[in-house]
């Protein structure tokens, strides 16, 4: 692998953290949270949807909070129910505005 790989896939890694911490740390439907690859961001309201999230760590965190309050961490499992209508109860979002903040106060220092 590449050293630009490497670097690459550690700023992706460290950005899906953060924003999974923003979002609760685990699926808001049935509470897993083992492996943080199984993890998924499900658009509330796809019309609404601006950016794709496996771009997320060339937005800045401002533009990434306003992309993750459209949306609702959910697991793979899940995802993919909502998807296949599975899940009738009204799905708001999961996004935590003091999780965002303090983010957003450590990137600072």
């Amino acid at each position: 692998m590449s050293k630009n790989y490497e670097t690459l896939q550690k700023s992706r890694n460290k950005r899906k953290e953060e924003m999974v911490y923003v979002m609760g740390d685990c699926c808001q439907l049935c509470g897993y949270n083992k492996c943080i690859k199984a993890l998924e961001f499900h658009h509330i309201n796809p019309e609404e949807k601006d950016i794709n999230f496996n771009k997320a760590e060339t937005k800045s965190w401002l533009i990434t909070c306003e992309e993750l309050k459209k949306c609702i961490l959910v697991c793979a499992n899940c995802h993919r129910e909502i998807h296949d209508n599975m899940h009738t109860q009204k799905i708001v979002s999961s996004f935590i505005p003091e999780r965002a903040i303090s983010r957003s106060e450590e990137r600072r220092v």
